[in-house]
Formats: structure tokens, C-alpha cells, sequence
């Protein structure tokens, strides 16, 4: 229950490109938890559509970094962000570069 505490979560992004990175993109995906024994979707996205899909509607959210990280595609580091929700309704966001590591996910984390 979100209302216990804090909630965050953290993800390793690997670049399909050699650069620099400048921008994070930010979405939700919503589990609606119908299943699919009803014949519908049951997660509601606010990502970008699939590819020759028809918009959603939604926009993504797009948060800016204060100096651009420069990434490799092969032995270069990837991008950790962590998002920290707290109990005042305000999001935190941490973007820094990490060594590549498969591009594992970290399960969600409540703090009280």
C-alpha cells in the first residue's frame, strides 16, 4: 500500500546508440488486473504506441539532465535512473551512468 510509505524504484537502461544521452523519457503502465480471460487489455500505457500503432493519446514525460551523460553501446555504462515518489506527492528522479550489468531491474522498494 502506497500510503505505508515512500515508494522507488530503479532500472538500468543499456543505449542502443553510441552518444550522449540528454533527455530520460518517463511513462506509466497501468495493470488494470482484468486478465486476459476478459478479452481486454489489461494494462492501460502511457508510453509511445508500438510501432504502426495509432497514438494513445498520452503524453510522455521527458526529464532533462543537467549534463548529458556520454553512453557506449558495447562496454560502455549504463543509465541507472531511480524514481522516488514520497508521502507529499513529490517525485524524485536520479539519473547517473553504472557499469553494465545486463540491464538487470531492481524490484520496488517501500520505505516507512
Amino acid at each position: 500500500d502506497i500510503l505505508e510509505g515512500t515508494w522507488s524504484d530503479a532500472c538500468h537502461l543499456r543505449p542502443t546508440a553510441d552518444g550522449e544521452c540528454h533527455f530520460v523519457a518517463l511513462w506509466v503502465d497501468f495493470d488494470l488486473g482484468l486478465g486476459a480471460d476478459c478479452g481486454v487489455a489489461s494494462t492501460l500505457s502511457t508510453g509511445p504506441p508500438a510501432h504502426c500503432a495509432a497514438p494513445t493519446g498520452w503524453a510522455q514525460a521527458l526529464h532533462p539532465l543537467e549534463v548529458p551523460l556520454s553512453v557506449l553501446v558495447d562496454g560502455g555504462p549504463a543509465v541507472r535512473v531511480e524514481a522516488c515518489l514520497g508521502m507529499d506527492g513529490e517525485l524524485e528522479l536520479k539519473v547517473a551512468p553504472v557499469a553494465t550489468d545486463g540491464g538487470a531491474r531492481t524490484r520496488a522498494k517501500r520505505r516507512k
